[in-house]
């Protein structure tokens, strides 16, 4: 039996969603290892019970960039995964991505 068998994850204490960005035909693969749709706020993410991501998932773990959203033109083609939250107001790309704009 799994820690997520016996705990739900809504009770665990150290829980984090932690947010996901992968290409659509990834989407059954994803769903496979765990993830879930954040219906409300329109995301993918895994639902850690202690802060830790499987190694299968890592290159789609979502980091927040600083750009300004009338930047987005020049940054969009350098970095395919980048997508607008509207309720953080805030662009996130994933570990591929994430890894270009710190050197750019």
């Amino acid at each position: 039996m799994s820690i997520e068998e016996e705990v739900p994850f809504k009770d665990c204490p150290n829980k984090q969603k932690i947010r996901l960005i992968f290409p659509f035909e990834k989407n059954a693969d994803v769903k496979k290892l765990g993830a879930r749709w954040e219906s409300e706020s329109k995301y993918w993410y895994y639902p850690s019970l202690d802060g830790t991501l499987p190694d299968e998932l890592k290159e789609y773990k979502s980091y927040k960039v600083n750009i300004k959203y009338e930047d987005k033109e020049f940054f969009k083609p350098q970095l395919p995964s980048m997508r607008f939250d509207k309720e953080a107001k805030a662009w996130y790309v994933n570990q591929e991505d994430y890894d270009k704009f710190k050197t750019m």
